[in-house]
C-alpha cells in the first residue's frame, strides 16, 4: 500500500467517525423533547452542539461541528459560514425539524465526502 493510499484510508476512517458521531447527536434529539435551546446538555436535552459532545472538545465533535457549518452554509446560503451552529440552534424561531435538517444535511455532505476519498483511492 502506498503512502498516499495510507492517507486516503485514514480520511475515509475519519470521516466515517465523524458520519457515526453526526449521526449519534442527530438520534440524541431526534425526539424533540431531547432538543434544547441556550445549553449545551441539561437534564437530558441538549442543544445540536451539545448533542455531538461538541463541549467535550473530542476531535470527532470538531471535525462533526465543521459539517454542521457547512450545512448551515448550504441551508441559509451564507457561502462563509456566517452563521454559528449555536446562533442557528438557539433562534427564538428555530424549529426541531430545522434542526434535523441541518444534522441531515451534514451527514450527506460527510457521506458525500467519504464517497470522493474512495473514488480518488480507486484512481
Amino acid at each position: 500500500m502506498t503512502t498516499k493510499h495510507k492517507s486516503d484510508a485514514v480520511k475515509i476512517k475519519r470521516v466515517r467517525s465523524v458520519i457515526d458521531r453526526l449521526k449519534w447527536g442527530r438520534e440524541r434529539i431526534a425526539d424533540p423533547k431531547h432538543w434544547q435551546k441556550g445549553a449545551a446538555e441539561f437534564n437530558g436535552r441538549f442543544c445540536a452542539l451539545g448533542a455531538i459532545g461538541f463541549h467535550r472538545s473530542e476531535t470527532h465533535s470538531l471535525e462533526a461541528r465543521r459539517f454542521l457549518m457547512r450545512a448551515l452554509s448550504r441551508i441559509c446560503r451564507k457561502p462563509h459560514g456566517v452563521v454559528s451552529v449555536s446562533t442557528y440552534n438557539d433562534n427564538p424561531r428555530r424549529t426541531h425539524a430545522q434542526i434535523m435538517r441541518m444534522f441531515d444535511t451534514a451527514i450527506a455532505l460527510a457521506e458525500k465526502e467519504r464517497t470522493l476519498i474512495g473514488k480518488a483511492k480507486a484512481k
